[in-house]
């Protein structure tokens, strides 16, 4: 079997049978089998890959014309049922509309919402022709992109993104250092919400996103996007560390600890898992967050592969645009998600071959780390996971870099009160060592060696040292899991380090 593994912008091509003598005991769906080799690398099968091969890899977006006469005709009947969508979209905005917010993903999210976005974008401008028009990026506390780089991440396939945006004022969440944002309240649990005004003041808002499993929050996507997306650095903390406990001070709160208090002593809440919502203490705070200045329309893309694709013939696969009221909308498409990113196997595999998905999702190891999160819901406690990511622009995360510094001396909350960005990726660590206590973790990337041991992760500079990272155990049972944050286990399954 075939292994594609991204780094950054090159794909890898493994054979797994050579490399562990047997089938794997865990291996991705035959849609996402598919999507690997023809959309990760640029290659398909017959086209002369052979072991070992390095290739570009190339970006899953946007979906774009094919050879195949049969794909052609699922091409133009996506392109129908997507005019249809638009059409219900215009349809849901109220006559007399003077102040429309649009609210999109920022640089870390490329799903199949930047297929939709032109012809949103055209439509409203349309539908709303004399008002105020807003495209605002939900980053959250993420890095503020370039004029140049947002139109490329917006508008990926289109020459001149910049005459296209012209009928919108373009903002991205945190550009203004969070200065201008505003106080909608406070949730139940006495989390401060303030949001970009350019969403609070709108007339109609609408969210155009995709969705996914979130290590923390249980889905990310729909209310995530107003809150943190558009929140603003005290409240996202606040909230995120709700994910988290320290013994002995639960009933007062991390905001009521000693800054003493040391990395060891913090522990993981459990009720915070990827898929789960029912008492996961992060969700209820995130919705009602959210319910303090709800969106009035929202739109999710949910990627809709075949069930048996065929990868000698490359294709582009659907998608499914599930819209209407919040929160009914979010909740049938994470529904829909969850149907397709289950997978099964014949037994946990005591080594796991992963990735973060390439680039730009393996951009820093803030984001490259939850394929982690995910393996681990698949390997028992004692097992080994490769996780392949190149994380260019580093851990992403002061606190992690404040980790990484003195691993020994760390102290999770010093400097909270000053700066909650210091703290902001607690959860965040606290996650990471969970995985790395239960699991043995090699990883394959660009960060200094020093680094990832500080992160308890064995570092492999190389293809050869990962490969032979990877098979040091012998022949055992094996799997792969293409970018893993997209995958979870079947439900009620027990057998991984991490459930």
């Amino acid at each position: 079997m075939s292994i594609w593994l991204r780094y950054g912008t090159r794909g890898h091509r493994w054979d797994g049978i050579q490399m562990f003598g047997r089938p794997p005991v865990l291996a991705p769906p035959a849609w996402a089998l598919a999507e690997r080799v023809w959309e990760g690398t640029g290659l398909c099968p017959g086209a002369g890959a052979k072991h070992g091969d390095v290739v570009d890899a190339v970006d899953a977006e946007p979906r774009g014309a094919s050879a195949d006469p049969t794909q052609n005709q699922v091409q133009d009947q996506l392109q129908i049922q997507l005019a249809a969508e638009v059409d219900r979209l215009v349809a849901s905005v109220p006559v007399g509309v003077q102040r429309i917010v649009l609210v999109v993903p920022d640089g870390t999210r490329v799903g199949p919402w930047r297929d939709l976005l032109p012809r949103v974008l055209t439509a409203l401008a349309a539908a709303v022709p004399h008002g105020q028009r807003t495209l605002l990026v939900a980053g959250g506390i993420h890095t503020v992109l370039s004029a140049e780089a947002i139109g490329r991440h917006l508008l990926p396939v289109d020459p001149k993104p910049s005459k296209t945006l012209e009928a919108w004022t373009v903002i991205q969440n945190g550009d203004n250092q969070f200065q201008d944002h505003v106080s909608v309240g406070q949730t139940p649990e006495g989390t401060p919400v303030r949001l970009h005004p350019a969403y609070v003041e709108a007339d109609w808002r609408i969210l155009l996103v995709e969705i996914s499993w979130h290590y923390f929050a249980g889905f990310g996507g729909g209310r995530k996007l107003v809150f943190p997306g558009l929140g603003d650095p005290v409240g996202i903390a606040q909230n995120h560390r709700r994910a988290i406990i320290l013994p002995g001070y639960a009933d007062a709160g991390l905001d009521a600890c000693p800054e003493a208090v040391e990395i060891g002593r913090v522990r993981w809440q459990e009720r915070c898992a990827p898929g789960r919502l029912a008492g996961n203490p992060v969700h209820e705070d995130l919705e009602a967050a959210v319910t303090l200045a709800p969106p009035h329309w929202v739109l999710t893309a949910v990627d809709d592969p075949p069930p048996d694709p065929d990868p000698a013939r490359p294709g582009c696969f659907g998608y499914r645009v599930h819209q209407g009221p919040y929160p009914a909308a979010f909740a049938e498409a994470a529904e829909a998600f969850e149907l397709a990113h289950r997978v099964g196997f014949t037994a946990a595999p005591r080594v796991l071959l992963t990735d973060a998905g390439g680039q730009p999702r393996d951009a820093t190891f803030l984001q490259a780390h939850k394929s982690l999160q995910h393996g681990a819901r698949f390997v028992p406690r004692g097992g080994r996971m490769l996780l392949v990511a190149e994380c260019a622009d580093g851990l992403g995360s002061a606190t992690l870099a404040r980790f990484v510094a003195d691993p020994e001396r760390f102290r999770p909350l010093v400097g909270k009160r000053e700066d909650p960005l210091s703290v902001i990726h607690l959860q965040t660590l606290t996650a990471l060592l969970t995985v790395v206590q239960a699991v043995s973790v090699g990883f394959w990337s660009a960060l200094p060696a020093d680094v990832v041991r500080a992160l308890r992760m064995t570092p492999l500079a190389s293809e050869e040292a990962a490969r032979a990272w990877a098979v040091a155990g012998g022949a055992i049972s094996w799997g792969w899991l293409p970018r893993a944050e997209r995958f979870l286990p079947p439900t009620g399954f027990k057998g991984g380090a991490l459930r």
